[in-house]
């Protein structure tokens, strides 16, 4: 429904335009910014799973595979292949991919909220922006809350799930079968100390810098020139829109929906706030087709059965 109302407020022939008119250099600057934040990335998971042997390529590869596949199915469905890949490669666990999976995308949303929080204090809200600046603020508080609430339940997993299994309903199989996948992802987040959160949150905010530095890196290059802080407002709008669990293939509606109330916020009018979101949408998902598609096809190789060597011999 978003998508639809979205589409029918654009003109597909200046959207065609917009894309054609991005200059190469910056196209090409925009590829490598984006492989630089995905280095950061599979860095950031090499961290979250402490007994991985993968090498930093093959992290890499696994980052860019998960990403697109989180990015072109619906309903977050793509998530669960970070998690599968995870297993393939790395012979992790279920839990560990999952609960790795959890802090990995609870200092994601983090990471958006301090960076858009710090550099509108730094740059000083418009009077249009700063009514959003509360529930931004009290999503991060949300959070960060609920982040808290299922580390503390995980110190008091014992007594939790002692009291959940005295319930009748918890004598059934299927029923006590999910609350061991429960207790076995509550004592994987066991592994992760607290002295640890504060790099984990660093390492997240340049992931995330980076990032607002890619899409920035778009807008120039197709003619725009929003300051750095309108980048940051656009993407942090769409970013948080998308953690909605109604997103559609490739995240399309909500994310542009974010972008354009980001940018009309910001002083651009309805019709541009629309096209750009589109357009750096697209390009992105073209950057992600690129790295992820070749990431995928190298799984396929390496996972390809060999050749016979006998056939065809007498």
């Amino acid at each position: 429904m978003i998508l639809y109302l979205l589409l029918t407020q654009i003109n597909f022939r200046d959207l065609s335009q917009l894309l054609f008119a991005i200059k190469p250099a910056h196209l090409i600057l925009g590829g490598f910014v984006y492989l630089c934040k995905a280095s950061v990335r599979s860095y950031r998971i090499t961290r979250l799973n402490k007994s991985s042997s993968l090498s930093h390529l093959r992290m890499l590869r696994l980052s860019l595979a998960s990403s697109l596949a989180s990015q072109i199915l619906p309903f977050k469905l793509g998530e669960f292949s970070y998690v599968y890949l995870l297993k393939k490669d790395d012979k992790a666990s279920l839990s560990q991919g999952l609960s790795s999976l959890v802090i990995l995308r609870v200092f994601d949303v983090l990471a958006v909220a301090i960076l858009f929080l710090g550099i509108s204090l730094w740059e000083g809200l418009p009077d249009d922006l700063s009514t959003y600046y509360v529930p931004i603020l009290i999503f991060m508080g949300g959070v960060a809350f609920a982040f808290g609430i299922w580390m503390l339940a995980s110190r008091l997993k014992g007594f939790a799930l002692g009291q959940l299994r005295r319930l009748k309903v918890f004598s059934l199989p299927a029923v006590e079968k999910s609350l061991q996948g429960v207790e076995s992802i509550i004592d994987s987040l066991k592994q992760y100390k607290s002295a640890e959160y504060p790099l984990f949150i660093l390492l997240a905010v340049l992931e995330w810098l980076i990032n607002y530095a890619t899409f920035h890196v778009i807008m120039l290059g197709m003619g725009f020139t929003p300051s750095f802080f309108v980048t940051v407002v656009a993407v942090s709008f769409s970013i948080l829109a998308s953690i909605l669990p109604i997103n559609s293939l490739g995240n399309f509606g909500t994310q542009e929906a974010g972008w354009a109330t980001g940018m009309i916020l910001m002083g651009y009018s309805k019709v541009d706030a629309i096209s750009s979101g589109f357009a750096t949408h697209l390009i992105t998902l073209g950057y992600m087709l690129l790295f992820g598609g070749i990431a995928w096809i190298s799984y396929w190789l390496t996972s390809a059965p060999a050749p016979d060597q006998g056939a065809g011999q007498t």
